[in-house]
């Protein structure tokens, strides 16, 4: 594709790939590899040696971007969701620096730099159901989920799907199911998450689709979380926030959230 000027091959998480390539290289050729290493690259790197005509070291590189991306282009996607609709809706923005603001007078956040830890943030009502909520309405993969039917086929919703047939769903079709999360669906409400019963939170969850499902759920899911649950919260206490074309004036400073406040919004 970068040949065509569809893809940029001289991106910095492209060239931060090369760079680790051709390290990589060097140390195999020089013997000196200081730890045996079964990372992705490795197994980038082994294809290539199996089966050089199909795994070129083009492919190589290529695959290598491609999880790095996967691994920060879509958290960067969800954490942008997160800020948009908050700052779009007043309400839910002061509900969450409320919680945050309860926390900090409680003593609960150790750091005095204002980053969170995971420890301090994974348990929070309101921030966990404010993450919950955009990454259902703005999952960060759009992508059909492909699946390959096997065995004798199998019956889904009344249709017969022949062995080897492909199927699949989208997060961002599964996420607006009024069945699964109600009639408002196509709202950011986190309280949806908090207001549910267990039946039901246990049933949304179920169809939240935004990491995959089952045994193909992705490998980054954790990480990603970890990063979300302590970044939000740690921004949200050092920095203010405002969306810059005058559609929401109202800013919001750590000293509000770490003392309370009461004001009127604009």
């Amino acid at each position: 594709m970068s040949k065509n000027g569809l893809l940029s091959s001289s991106t910095p998480v492209a060239e931060f790939a090369k760079k680790h390539l051709i390290e990589r290289d060097a140390e195999a050729e020089s013997g000196n590899v200081k730890v045996p290493r079964r990372d992705f690259l490795s197994r980038f790197k082994e294809a290539r040696a199996k089966d050089p005509e199909f795994i070129t070291e083009h492919l190589v590189l290529a695959l290598t971007v491609a999880n790095m991306f996967a691994g920060s282009d879509t958290t960067g996607i969800t954490m942008r969701a997160v800020f948009y609709f908050l700052l779009r809706d007043p309400s839910k923005m002061e509900r969450l620096l409320k919680e945050l603001s309860e926390e900090s007078k409680a003593g609960r956040f150790s750091r005095d730099d204002g980053l969170v830890r995971w420890e301090e943030a994974r348990d929070l009502p309101y921030l966990n159901a404010v993450i919950n909520e955009a990454l259902r309405c703005h999952p960060a993969v759009g992508l059909t989920m492909e699946r390959i039917v096997p065995g004798a086929g199998v019956t889904l919703a009344g249709h017969f799907l022949s062995r080897g047939t492909i199927v699949g769903c989208s997060a961002w079709v599964i996420h607006q199911d009024t069945q699964v999360f109600g009639s408002d669906a196509a709202e950011f409400r986190p309280e949806r998450w908090i207001e549910a019963t267990p039946e039901q939170r246990k049933k949304m969850n179920s169809c939240l689709f935004s990491f995959g499902a089952g045994a193909r759920t992705c490998i980054g899911k954790n990480i990603s979380l970890l990063e979300l649950y302590k970044l939000v919260p740690t921004i949200l206490r050092t920095f203010e926030v405002s969306i810059p074309n005058g559609l929401y004036k109202r800013k919001f400073s750590r000293s509000e959230v770490d003392s309370g406040f009461t004001s009127s919004l604009n």
